[in-house]
């Protein structure tokens, strides 16, 4: 049931903590400075527990 995972993100060097992005599945970032960055996302399967290990 897909339709019941949830999503958070975060870009490392620019993100102070995760951003909770409910079911939507798209993140958007203007106007960054030149840098190095890690973006992480981390997931809910349909049972709403977390995935402990977040990906970049």
């Amino acid at each position: 049931m897909p339709e019941k995972n949830r999503y958070a993100y975060m870009l490392e060097n620019f993100d102070p903590d995760w951003v909770q992005a409910g079911t939507k599945r798209e993140a958007t970032y203007t106007n960054l400075d030149p840098g190095t960055y890690t973006f992480r996302v981390r997931a809910t399967n349909n049972d709403g527990i977390w995935n402990p290990r977040a990906r970049p």
